[in-house]
Parts: C-alpha cells; sequence; structure tokens
C-alpha cells in the first residue's frame, strides 16, 4: 500500500513538473513570437497627388509621365525633415520616433500614398498619421505657391528692362514708334499679375483622400502581454489533459471492479 502511494505521489510530482513546464513552454513561445516593443496601434490616412490647380498657367502638363516614379518622390517628401520636423513639433515627440514609426505606400495602380503611423495608443496613432498627412499637404502647398511667387519676381527685371527701353525711346523718327515694346510690356506685367493671383489661391497637388481612424485593434502585442496570453493558453490544454486523464483513469477503475 505505501509503495502504491509512493507511486502515485511521484506521478502527481512528474505531473505537476509537467504541467509547469508546458505552460512556461507555452508563455515563452508566444513571447518569442511577439514584437518586442510594448503593444502598438497602426492607423492610416490616405492622400490622392494629381494636378496643380497653376499648371495650365505655367504651361506644365498636369498628368505624370510615370505616375509610380512620381509617387515614389512623394514618398520620399513625406518622410523628409520638412514633413517630419512640422509634424513632430505639432505632435511635440522627436523628429526621429515619428519617422521611425511612419511608413508610406503607393496603393497599386493609383495615385494614392497610404501613410501610416504607430504609437502605443489607439488615438495617439491616428492623430499622427493625420497630422503627418496634412504636414505633407501643407507642405507641398507651400513648396507650389513659393514656386509661383518665385516665377513672378523673376519677371521683375524684364519689366524694369523694357520700362527702361522705352522710356529711352526718341520722340520723333523710326525709333520712336514703342508700341510693340508697349505690348511686351503689358504682356509681362498680366503674366505676372496672374502668377501672383495665382500663388495666392494655389491649393497644391495633394489632398487628403481618407482621415486617419483610430484602429479598433492592435497591430503588435507586447511580451509580457502575449507571455500571459501563452500561459493561459498553455493551461487551459493543461487542465482538458488532465480531465481526459482522471475520465480514462476513471473509466479504466470501473471496468476492474468485479461483477
Amino acid at each position: 500500500m505505501s509503495q502504491r502511494r509512493s507511486r502515485s505521489m511521484a506521478r502527481s510530482v512528474g505531473v505537476v513538473i509537467a504541467a509547469c513546464l508546458l505552460v512556461a513552454l507555452c508563455a515563452g513561445v508566444a513571447a518569442w513570437a511577439a514584437d518586442t516593443r510594448d503593444t502598438t496601434w497602426t492607423s492610416v490616412a490616405k492622400v490622392v497627388y494629381g494636378a496643380q490647380s497653376s499648371d495650365p498657367l505655367l504651361g506644365r502638363d498636369s498628368v505624370p509621365d510615370d505616375v509610380d516614379r512620381t509617387l515614389a518622390t512623394q514618398a520620399q517628401v513625406v518622410l523628409s525633415d520638412t514633413v517630419m520636423s512640422g509634424a513632430a513639433a505639432t505632435l511635440e515627440i522627436s523628429v526621429p520616433a515619428l519617422t521611425r514609426r511612419t511608413e508610406v505606400e503607393n496603393v497599386t495602380d493609383s495615385n494614392v500614398l497610404a501613410i501610416s503611423t504607430t504609437a502605443t495608443a489607439a488615438d495617439d496613432a491616428a492623430r499622427r498619421a493625420q497630422v503627418v498627412a496634412e504636414q505633407y499637404v501643407a507642405t507641398t502647398r507651400s513648396q507650389a505657391r513659393q514656386g509661383l511667387t518665385d516665377q513672378a519676381a523673376a519677371l521683375d527685371q524684364p519689366i524694369a528692362d523694357l520700362r527702361s527701353t522705352i522710356a529711352a525711346a526718341p520722340l520723333r523718327g523710326p525709333l520712336s514708334d514703342t508700341t510693340a515694346l508697349d505690348a511686351s510690356l503689358n504682356n509681362l506685367l498680366q503674366q505676372q499679375s496672374q502668377l501672383r493671383a495665382a500663388s495666392s489661391s494655389e491649393k497644391g497637388p495633394v489632398q487628403v483622400l481618407a482621415e486617419a481612424q483610430a484602429p479598433t485593434s492592435p497591430s503588435s502585442v507586447s511580451v509580457a502581454t502575449a507571455a500571459v496570453i501563452g500561459a493561459g493558453l498553455g493551461l487551459v490544454v493543461l487542465l482538458g489533459l488532465l480531465f481526459v486523464m482522471s475520465w480514462s483513469r476513471h473509466d479504466s477503475s470501473r471496468v476492474a471492479e468485479p461483477s
């Protein structure tokens, strides 16, 4: 009887040790498979890259020859120091941290860029994605307006030169007719006026297509969370095994009873 009890105790100790090892193994595997960061959430904002309203004025083709190459370049603009520093200042985080957690992808067969950012909270992820998208829009708009302003300013010298030439023309003689010069001057003045007007109203080539929304599920789980989940699954498996073993033992004892 004592020997049977010893064997039963040894078996119980073995089951306990195996159970602990099983739970630990499940927890370890889950932790190993998990991301090494804390639980993170990812949100996406979409922007569409199209023609600038001033393209016809400047004689530019409103449709890029290579959309994919154009969007690849624009993806680099999104991740540039200009956009990232402006967005980071608004979000009050460091530029490297924001850049590291921001990704830009071209939506297949479209002129749409998907800007995704990651944070440790769903609302923060959405706000970051939205701020980056808005900063990108603002940056491209500012660059477009500055380009128009620079072109208008570049006409200052030709206009001044024409005015000087007209003013120096003789009052009489074959060289006194300044009709052609006046027409050229008026044309330049009109171009400059159009450029300045376009600069103030230019919206730029980028518009927000879809605002960022708070994600409903995390994009990655922390090691600690994964370990707890793994341990829980291991415990469930263990309880299931114990139940099966207990049922088998009980069934065997019933079969062994004398009739």
